[in-house]
C-alpha cells in the first residue's frame, strides 16, 4: 500500500503496518496495524485502522497544507 511505512501511531509512536483480515464470508478486509500493539499488546491501545478511514484522516490533514499558486 502506498501509505505503508509512512503513518506512524498516534499512541505509542510506533509504525502502523498493512494486514489483511479475512471476514467469515471469506471477504479480506485490510487494516493498519500498530506495530507497537503487535509486540506487547500491553504497551499501546491503539486498534487497528480499516484502510479507507486512514487514507481519508491523511487526505484531510493534507488539505491543511496545500501551496498556493505563488508558493
Amino acid at each position: 500500500h502506498y501509505l505503508k511505512g509512512t503513518i506512524w501511531c498516534a499512541t505509542c509512536g510506533a509504525r502502523l503496518c498493512v494486514a489483511n483480515n479475512r471476514g467469515k464470508m471469506g471477504k479480506i478486509y485490510p487494516y493498519f496495524m500498530c506495530l507497537g500493539r503487535q509486540r506487547d499488546p500491553s504497551s499501546c491501545s491503539q486498534r487497528a485502522v480499516p484502510i479507507a478511514r486512514a487514507i481519508e484522516a491523511v487526505e484531510r490533514c493534507q488539505e491543511r497544507y496545500r501551496l498556493t499558486r505563488a508558493e
